[in-house]
């Protein structure tokens, strides 16, 4: 039999295949449109990168698009929001305002915001404290020489005025944090010293192989750091050493005509007690010493390099007044 003698199949026609392909289309898309019954979500740590499987949580029914289903340890919600520990004013604005929060998410978010108010409450109280205890080393009537020609120490003889204006020497770096003291019976023990080196009331002296001298205290709650002084820097205060001894017992014999200051936080507090709080402090004080103390310079001197410590004596008065109703003491 010859090929031509076979008989041929009738072929499609087109409208044929163009229905067929729009039949697997309409099947394609009702598939694809079709949602499953329940969605596994996954959980990825921001932290490690690594997956973990929550628990199955159904779909939404209804034909509105909406976020997925993130189950938490506490509560299924439509949004997973992770609690800035540092800020948690910062997390409260992350929370979408139409979602609304659970129980569990405030209760955690008002804890951290105690939190933060609590450490920032007493970080404000330690530097009170470290501006108060500052105070307690600035000196009055204070004369002040260079050391080294570079500036990077001084000398400074004056008073502390919170120690019954005890006369004190004080050689330290130009920011105060490395510092020594000497109060008049030291600082004569001190130039007595045939060599910088050895043991002293507060201080022990020590010489590295660099020609430096450590002065270390041997207080541990000493405000200062150890300060260090080349051999020619201590030579030139030892050469100062007379100088400086003449300044300090000029101070020792004026001790006596420095202000009361006690009679001043006095009059402060019951100025305030009688007309009321001022507050501006500064010109209230400035006022008391023209009116009452004749302008008495150290007086000036006490209110601008101690205000803490004035403000905190006279609120401790008032204070005291209003809770013994005691007025013996005026």
């Amino acid at each position: 039999m010859k090929l031509a003698d076979l008989p041929l199949e009738e072929a499609p026609a087109a409208e044929d295949i163009l229905s067929n392909l729009q039949s697997i289309n309409e099947a394609t898309a009702r598939i694809l449109s079709t949602s499953p019954s329940v969605d596994i979500v996954i959980e990825v740590s921001p932290e490690s990168g690594t997956q973990r499987s929550g628990t199955p949580s159904p779909l939404p029914t209804s034909g509105i698009a909406q976020q997925p289903l993130y189950v938490c340890e506490e509560a299924i919600c439509f949004q997973r929001e992770v609690v800035n520990e540092k800020s948690p004013e910062d997390a409260l604005n992350k929370f979408d305002e139409n979602v609304a929060l659970n129980p569990s998410q405030w209760n955690k978010i008002e804890k951290e915001m105690v939190r933060a108010a609590e450490e920032a409450q007493i970080e404000e109280e330690m530097k009170c404290l470290r501006a108060l205890q500052n105070e307690e080393y600035r000196l009055l009537d204070e004369i002040i020489y260079p050391l080294t020609k570079s500036g990077s120490k001084f000398v400074a003889v004056g008073v502390l005025p919170l120690k019954e204006f005890t006369p004190v020497l004080r050689i330290s770096n130009p920011q105060l944090t490395a510092a020594i003291l000497f109060e008049l019976p030291d600082f004569k023990e001190f130039l007595a010293k045939d060599t910088p080196v050895g043991e002293l009331k507060n201080y022990h002296i020590l010489v590295s192989p660099y020609q430096v001298v450590q002065f270390r205290p041997k207080n541990i709650t000493d405000v200062y750091k150890p300060l260090y002084l080349v051999l020619d820097t201590v030579r030139t205060v030892l050469d100062l050493g007379e100088h400086l001894l003449n300044l300090m017992e000029t101070r020792r014999i004026k001790n006596k005509c420095y202000p009361n200051y006690e009679r001043f936080i006095l009059n402060v507090a019951l100025h305030i007690m009688e007309h009321g709080s001022n507050r501006d402090m500064e010109k209230l004080w400035f006022n008391m010493i023209r009116d009452h103390h004749e302008s008495d310079q150290t007086l000036y001197e006490l209110c601008l390099k101690l205000p803490l410590t004035m403000k905190k004596k006279v609120d401790a008065k008032i204070s005291y007044f209003m809770e013994h109703n005691d007025f013996n003491c005026i």
